[in-house]
């Protein structure tokens, strides 16, 4: 069965589409929430600049989706000025593509701390 490689939502009255990340970029991810360092403030810029990267806007019915962010600048500002304010929509996105493509890692990440020390990892 094929993966889903994006998936619609609408947030804040807008309509978004949410790409999947690599195998690789989502180890990485997955590696920096388990060893903690997902609280640096680099590293959660970089996971937030690869988690934007791969959301785009629809601008309309018949418009192709457009990307919304490259490698720390906003590709749409010009057409939605408030985009990059809007603490609560670029928020609910990011937990959104967090969702979409670490959603059952999530589950286990919160069910094994629920559950006792995390256990270590080996490279």
């Amino acid at each position: 069965m094929p993966l889903e490689k994006f998936k619609d939502v609408e947030i804040g009255g807008l309509k978004f589409r949410i790409g999947l990340v690599t195998a690789l970029v989502g180890d990485w991810i997955e590696n920096q929430m388990l060893t903690k360092r997902f609280l640096d403030e680099a590293v959660y810029q970089s996971i937030q600049n690869r988690l934007l990267g791969l959301c785009s806007i629809f601008a309309g019915d018949d418009a192709p989706p457009l990307r919304i962010f490259d490698n720390g600048r906003w590709l749409v500002a010009a057409s939605y000025p408030d985009l990059p304010y809007d603490t609560e929509t670029v928020h609910a996105l990011i937990d959104a593509a967090l969702e979409f493509n670490f959603g059952p890692f999530l589950k286990k990440l919160v069910e094994a701390q629920q559950s006792g020390p995390t256990p270590a990892t080996s490279l």
